[in-house]
């Protein structure tokens, strides 16, 4: 990444994250089998993401809901808009499903880590409380 920096530029770095998600809102990927999988167990209640696409909540909303969108999505960014950390404030019910994106939503600004560098910066602003997750969450 410091290499692309280098040659670049900080400009197109920043153009690089609306590229990735236009590629993975064009590609629309479906979720693998395992995803479906993991659905079927019922005590499973909250999951965590590791990628930006949102292809996590159709499995488990087809399997649990007969693919209503039941299940509620949380995206965590270093740098979240005070909307998004009010509504992520929101306790779950024990009865939710709940899918956590540790490493943000893709999103046509850099609010989804896209490389080592960013998941660093999650992982650091996570662990010196620069940021955090809702606090129901360490409940869990």
């Amino acid at each position: 990444m410091a290499a692309f920096l280098q040659e670049r530029g900080p400009d197109e770095l920043e153009r690089l994250y609306r590229v990735i998600n236009d590629i993975i809102t064009d590609l629309d990927p479906a979720p693998g089998d395992s995803l479906r999988d993991l659905a079927t167990i019922n005590d499973l209640r909250l999951f965590v993401s590791t990628t930006p696409t949102d292809c996590s909540p159709r499995p488990v909303n087809e399997v649990r809901f007969k693919g209503s969108p039941r299940t509620r999505e949380l995206s965590f960014s270093p740098n979240q808009s005070t909307s998004e950390q009010s509504q992520n404030a929101e306790p779950a019910e024990k009865t939710d499903t709940v899918i956590l994106n540790l490493f943000g939503q893709a999103a046509s600004t850099p609010q989804y880590a896209i490389h080592d560098e960013d998941r660093l910066e999650w992982l650091h602003a996570l662990l010196t409380d620069a940021a955090s997750l809702p606090e129901w969450l360490h409940l869990r």
